[in-house]
């Protein structure tokens, strides 16, 4: 019997942090440095969008960690882009002037938030960390796009899914870890009531005997009842706690916090860990150091028991 330690958290990719990677580097650094700080067996982070921003967290983890991912096809994206600059040197035409529009789109905006939006390079900017002392000799890494895409204009451009990491712990069973990013609104939405339909579902496709993980930014809270299916087969890590995976004393959310409802502020939290044929040892907030803090979300733990990882 040992300890697994899970965690997600959503690193935010929103203006005016993250505008470019030079001017958010700092911050980048930050969540390094609080990744660094948790003895993590399994990290689900969300809004990792841009290959840049991947590297440099590789840069420095990639000693204690496996990272899983599926890249985007950015093919139609630069066609675009190509049809962009065609027209632009049929306007202008004007040889320096189009380098240097080149120079911008492609140096500039390439790290940007509207980028990462547009041509993101992470399909929904999930990604799953696995540390290494794991046995990942055996696993299948899949990802989907919802079929439910309403309700969030976002999804225009950048759709919905879920990251799915399957891993062989012996020939009974297997831990399974989904990594998922919801529609993003500030109501009620059946759209992302059939997303996380369609999340339940797929997990219905597992053997009985797998340790299911779901982990992730749901965007939605416990007072709209959107999770209730998944409540059906699966405990919420954080069930009856008044923890919150952000807060009034977070400089990302202050302002959007405080416009929301007082029920809504009592929420606190639409970050969740969901689980089953685990039994869990506690939860726990992290990566919310007063003087640390470089995202509008904290990251959430769970400590599990789990018989064998080797």
């Amino acid at each position: 019997m040992r300890l697994l330690n899970v965690a997600t958290w959503n690193i935010y990719n929103g203006l005016p942090y993250g505008f470019s990677l030079v001017s958010d580097l700092k911050r980048i650094n930050k969540i390094i440095d609080n990744i660094e700080t948790e003895d993590l067996e399994v990290l689900a982070l969300q809004e990792l969008n841009n290959l840049s921003v991947l590297n440099c967290l590789k840069n420095r983890l990639e000693d204690k960690y496996n990272f899983f991912y599926f890249k985007k096809d950015l093919l139609l994206p630069n066609i675009f882009l190509f049809v962009f600059l065609f027209l632009s040197y049929y306007l202008v035409r004007d040889v320096v002037l189009l380098c240097l529009m080149f120079l911008f789109v492609n140096f500039i905006l390439r790290n940007s938030t509207i980028y990462n939006f547009l041509m993101e390079d992470i399909k929904s900017g999930l990604v799953i960390l696995v540390n290494k002392r794991i046995n990942l000799d055996n696993y299948k890494l899949e990802y989907e796009t919802f079929n439910s895409q309403k309700g969030d204009y976002l999804n225009l451009v950048a759709k919905r899914g879920y990251l799915k990491l399957k891993i062989k712990l012996n020939e009974k069973s297997s831990l399974i870890i989904y990594n998922t990013h919801l529609n993003s609104t500030n109501k009620e939405c059946e759209s992302r009531k059939d997303q996380i339909k369609e999340l339940y579902n797929d997990t219905k496709k597992n053997e009985k005997s797998d340790k299911i993980i779901i982990l992730g930014d749901f965007n939605t809270y416990e007072y709209y009842k959107e999770i209730d299916i998944l409540k059906t087969d699966f405990q919420d890590a954080l069930e009856n706690s008044d923890l919150k995976s952000w807060d009034l004393n977070n400089p990302f959310t202050n302002t959007l916090l405080s416009s929301k409802d007082n029920k809504l502020k009592k929420q606190g939290r639409i970050d969740y860990i969901f689980f089953k044929n685990l039994k869990k040892e506690s939860s726990n907030v992290i990566f919310n150091s007063s003087n640390n803090i470089c995202s509008d979300h904290y990251g959430i733990k769970s400590t599990f028991k789990l018989k064998k990882l080797k």
